[in-house]
């Protein structure tokens, strides 16, 4: 599953403190078990001082 993929590489990148990685494919107009749009949340120290968009 993608899904899982997606949140394992994120964790061997950013060691998070917390991690959350939705499939959220079927509220878009692609066929049916598409895995291709996520909304994916990532707490991680890395972050810290960082601002929300480089």
């Amino acid at each position: 599953m993608r899904v899982d993929r997606i949140r394992e590489q994120l964790i061997e990148t950013f060691f998070p403190v917390y991690i959350e990685v939705l499939d959220e494919s079927h509220n878009h107009n692609v066929p049916e078990g598409s895995e291709s749009h996520y909304k994916v949340t990532v707490v991680s120290q890395q972050f810290a001082d960082r601002p929300l968009i480089k």
